[in-house]
């Protein structure tokens, strides 16, 4: 019975406080991008570039937003027999967001890791890392946009 008193207040004090997401109303295309450079491997800039989703604008007093990706992979456990059995895959990506003068705004590195079972199978264990690279680069790319919505609205 306490606790359905005190989440009901708890409620009522969140909801009467006036909180309301900081970028709730923001669209991203309301966000002026000057120029995108992607540095690193291609396959993780054309994902990177498909889940961001920016829009430039060349001729704009926007941004200008360099992007680089790497990626490194270790193994984690071995069997007895010395065969690696889990591996873990750590996606990094560097942010440098200059305005239209080049004035650095915001140098910042994102990253994430991920770790996968590794079998006899390869075919299974391309796919499966393909699979870990594209959700690693989908939650990635989510970080970068909050950043760049957070220096846009200064």
């Amino acid at each position: 019975m306490i606790k359905k008193i005190l989440i009901s207040f708890l409620f009522i004090f969140i909801v009467s406080c006036g909180f309301q997401p900081m970028l709730k109303d923001f669209d991203v295309s309301s966000l002026v991008i000057k120029q995108i450079n992607y540095t690193g491997k291609n396959e993780f800039n054309y994902m990177l570039q498909n889940n961001l989703n920016l829009n430039q604008k060349p001729n704009s007093e926007g941004f200008i937003v360099n992007l680089a990706t790497s990626e490194s992979i270790s193994s984690v456990t071995k069997d007895t027999a010395g065969i690696t059995t889990e591996e873990q895959i750590t996606i990094s990506i560097g942010l440098n967001v200059q305005d239209h003068m080049q004035n650095t705004l915001l140098t910042d590195t994102v990253s994430e890791s991920s770790r996968l079972q590794v079998t006899s199978n390869l075919g299974t264990d391309d796919t499966t890392k393909n699979i870990v690279r594209q959700k690693i680069i989908t939650n990635l790319a989510q970080k970068i946009k909050f950043k760049l919505m957070i220096l846009s609205k200064r």
